[in-house]
């Protein structure tokens, strides 16, 4: 098959005695031209990519402080509840008598504490006037002190019976979301069974392991991006604000961890998450997007050499405005072509300008 050539270049062989006919390989001897720029070294970003999970700030299995049989569900699973909210209620009708009996103790003891001050008030008068043997008066200054402990012990005891009537509703140590529920109406508890599974969800604690060799890189305000399989399409941040100060013996690893704002909702405890860490810049050689050709994952650029192109495979690390940094297949220095010319082939002869 014949190639075709520009008008210009079939006249220069036609008044140089050419042929009339041009063979491919004249082709392939034209220069391209070609414009160039300088692999240069120069501080990039890092990024450490590292898995974990999205774990509950609270997590509790929130028990009975109280016996009795469940007879009202306050909160089921997957709803949301604020702190102090009720969870369950328990039959409180023992606990409500308890309640008003010791009421009327600590009523009937004020009553003899009032009798009693006033009997010891008489005494302590007579006794000053010689109107009442010292023995006497010391038995009912005796019975005003015993009648102020009874008091203080009724009053106790009604503080007793007003804890445990309101012991008969579970509340929510904290807010968050009913995860589970663990008992039914009917139910009898008893003081330490687990009744709902609660746990928080705003925010979230992102749990990251970082490899031993990456572990002196990481602090704290580190910025860390992330993504979540149910989440597709959506990148999550955050900072780190916990650094483990020891790897982990077994695995030897170092944890970190990043609170993680969850006001909508979309973020599920226990999520599987991949992570980019931010770690310091450092130096990398680097060359403009423009010199760069990817297709899928495979990326080539083109090398300037003695006005040849020289095609070479690269492996691209960080990118940063209008450069990108090429890890592996380029050294400093270096000459690259920018932009590339549409059909420039390795070993094709170049015109620089």
């Amino acid at each position: 098959m014949r190639a075709l050539l520009p008008f210009s270049l079939l006249a220069a062989l036609a008044c140089a005695g050419g042929p009339a006919e041009v063979t491919e390989s004249a082709v392939k001897a034209a220069p391209v031209t070609v414009t160039t720029a300088a692999a240069v070294t120069q501080d990039m970003p890092r990024t450490l990519t590292v898995t974990g999970s999205l774990v509950a700030v609270e997590d509790a299995d929130v028990a009975a402080e109280a016996a009795g049989a469940v007879q009202r569900i306050d909160a089921d699973r997957g709803d949301m509840v604020s702190k102090g909210a009720a969870l369950l209620s328990l039959d409180t009708v023992t606990s409500t008598l308890q309640a008003r009996e010791a009421s009327a103790s600590v009523a009937a003891a004020e009553i003899q504490v009032r009798q009693a001050e006033a009997d010891c008030a008489r005494a302590r008068t007579l006794t000053d006037a010689g109107g009442l043997a010292t023995a006497e008066r010391d038995r009912l200054l005796s019975q005003c002190e015993q009648g102020a402990r009874q008091l203080e012990a009724a009053k106790a005891r009604l503080a007793l019976a007003q804890t445990n009537l309101a012991r008969g509703t579970v509340r929510a140590p904290f807010a968050g979301v009913v995860a589970e529920r663990m008992v039914s109406p009917g139910d009898y508890v008893t003081p330490g069974r687990p009744v709902v599974k609660l746990v928080s969800v705003d925010p979230l604690r992102l749990e990251l392991s970082v490899p031993e060799r990456a572990a002196s890189q990481v602090v704290r305000g580190a910025k860390v991006t992330f993504t979540v399989t149910d989440q597709p399409g959506r990148t999550f941040e955050a900072v780190i604000d916990r650094v483990s100060p020891a790897l982990r013996e077994r695995t030897r690893d170092l944890m970190v961890e990043a609170t993680v704002s969850n006001a909508d909702g979309a973020l599920r405890p226990n999520s599987f998450a991949v992570a980019k860490l931010s770690l310091p810049n450092a130096p990398g050689v680097t060359i403009p997007l423009t010199a760069l050709s990817e297709k899928g994952e495979s990326a080539r650029i083109f090398v300037a050499k003695d006005n040849v192109a020289q095609e070479r495979v690269v492996e691209i690390g960080a990118r940063l405005e209008q450069v990108a940094e090429i890890r592996v297949g380029l050294a400093d220095g270096e000459t690259v072509i920018s932009p590339i010319p549409e059909g420039l082939a390795d070993g094709a002869a170049l015109s620089i300008q």
